[in-house]
Order: C-alpha cells, then structure tokens, then sequence
C-alpha cells in the first residue's frame, strides 16, 4: 500500500491543475474556574478532488488543553494534539499525536520562563506501517516590552528513533546500503521571536535547527525565517498575510534518501499565504486566499511547488 503524499501533485518537473470542493468544521469547549481550565477542540477537514481521486481526503485533528494555577506566580500546562490523515481510496497514511507537559514561573508581570517536555508519535503506512518516536526537551522564556511588544526565546533538544525504520549508510558514489540498526537521530533548536499586538498583529521569527542521525541521509541543519501580519482593512474586512523561507543543508548532499517521517503535505518549508475576509453579519463571512507552498518530497533535496487558490464562506454559531 503506497504512502499516496508522494502523488501528482509532488513530482518535480509535472505541472499538474486540478480543482476541488474543501468543507472544514471546528468545534471547541472552555471550562474554566479561578485557578484550573480545560480547553477542547475538535477540527475534521474533507477534500474531494475533481481531477485526481487519489488526493480526496478526510483529516481529523482533536486537540485537549489543560491549565492550572499553582499559587500566585507558578502554573501547570498540559496538552494532547493529534492529526490524522484518510485518503479515500486506502485509507489512513499518516497520523501523529503530541503530548507536552510545561512548567511555567512568573518572577515578575513582564517575565514568564517555561521548562517543558513532549513525545510526539508518528505512525506512517507506506509499503509497510512505520513507526516513529521524538522526544524534546527544553526551556523558553517570554518578555513583555509595554503592552504591545513581546519578545520569546526558546531552546530544545530532541531525540528521534524508529522501531522498524533502518538506517542507511554510504556504499559507494551515491548507492546506499541498508543497515542493520534502525534510524535514530539527535539534536537541538533553537527559536527568536517577537511580537506585536495591537490595532495589527505582527511577529517575526527566526529558528535554527540541526540533526544528527545514524543514518547517513538524516544529517542536516537548516535556517528559518517567518513572520506574519493580521489586520483590519476597514471595520468589517480583514486581511492576514503568513511568509515563511527555509535553507536546508544536508551533511552529504550528493546523496538521495527518504525521510520517512516527513509529511509532504505539511507547509512546515517555504510558503507565502495571503487572505482577504469579509465579514457578511455576526456569523457569517466570506473570503478569499492564495497559497503558494515549496516543500520537500519524501526524497530529500527534491522539492515540489504548489499554489492553491480557494474562495469559501465561514459560518460561526
């Protein structure tokens, strides 16, 4: 059963245009009292593709927040997130879950400094039903400059195994021999961020991450730069623009290999995102986005292009 994120619309070099319907729901709960909250939300999105039905696909996406107030100045934080990805015609292909826990201390009303832990689960079905496991490890902090302006900094260090995915190493010129160990990778990162929230919001965010890995393909460091901007163009009409670029460097550029975590769908490299909103009345609006994503394939070092066009109604209730 093949991993169908490796479709069409992924192969370099292939122009391909297609049209489709997306229908996207949201649903959340809040309870809160003074020093404990519980957050709930559920998103399900479906995508039926008028050209390729190998691209129809269900996502489901559950997330679970948990907050609680431990004197005046230390709280605990915890969160359950999944996502799950079922195309049509064979069903789930791709799906992870994250768990993090955070402890948070606030010395002073402009300072807040986080220790916090997470294991995410990704479970992958391509020829076989691939599992992976990472674990992060890290502390950030957040300072308030005035009432607008945030500045963030945060550093983490994680570490990646696979139970059934091998390793690769170098065999000669650019083949790949299989190894008898399984992948297993470390490594750090580290983010800069800053942001502000007033009559617009605006961030930028600089973050800088490298790996090193048993296996010789899944050796890289790379550099990220995004920012965003949201604001009102006039009292009923909203704009939201999202640009993100990233430079990757693997250790061994001359060798191709597959990462088999990596979800190709995911706008996690370079993209430019634009969004007009026009609220119609107090539950319903309509809206139009452009967006143009480059990401990797499963084969490292080769990257796809894709812009989507979408014109839709939300309705809240």
């Amino acid at each position: 059963m093949p991993y169908y994120d490796s479709n069409v619309f992924e192969l370099p070099g292939m122009e391909r245009t297609s049209y489709g319907v997306k229908f996207t729901g949201r649903v959340h709960q809040t309870y809160r009292t003074k020093q404990f909250g519980v957050f709930g939300e559920l998103t399900t999105q479906g995508f039926l593709d008028g050209q390729f039905a190998d691209e129809s696909k269900l996502i489901f996406a559950p997330e679970l927040y948990s907050h609680l107030q431990l004197g005046s100045r230390w709280f605990l934080d915890g969160s359950i997130q999944h996502f799950q990805k079922d195309y049509k015609r064979i069903g789930p292909t791709y799906s992870r879950t994250k768990l993090r826990f955070e402890v948070e201390n606030q010395p002073t009303n402009r300072l807040r400094l986080t220790g916090f832990a997470d294991r995410r689960y990704y479970r992958v079905n391509r020829s076989q039903l691939l599992h992976f496991r990472e674990d992060r490890f890290g502390v950030s902090t957040r300072y308030l400059l005035g009432q607008s302006i945030s500045l963030n900094a945060s550093t983490n260090y994680l570490y990646l195994y696979s139970k059934d995915y091998p390793a690769f190493g170098h065999a000669a010129d650019s083949a790949l021999t299989v190894l008898e160990q399984k992948q297993s990778d470390h490594g750090y990162e580290i983010s800069l961020q800053a942001e502000y929230t007033g009559k617009i919001i605006a961030g930028v965010e600089a973050v800088y991450e490298r790996r090193k890995s048993n296996s010789i393909v899944g050796k890289f460091h790379d550099v990220q730069i995004s920012g965003y901007l949201s604001g009102r163009i006039t009292s009923r009409t909203f704009y939201h623009v999202i640009v993100q670029v990233i430079k990757k460097v693997y250790a061994y550029p001359n060798l191709g290999g597959v990462t088999g975590y990596r979800d190709p769908e995911q706008p996690t490299h370079n993209r430019l995102y634009g969004r007009i909103e026009q609220q119609l009345s107090d539950h319903i609006s309509a809206f139009g986005q452009v967006s143009y994503l480059k990401n990797e394939t499963l084969v490292n070092r080769v990257y796809f292009t894709k812009t989507i066009l979408e014109f839709g109604a939300k309705f809240s209730f």
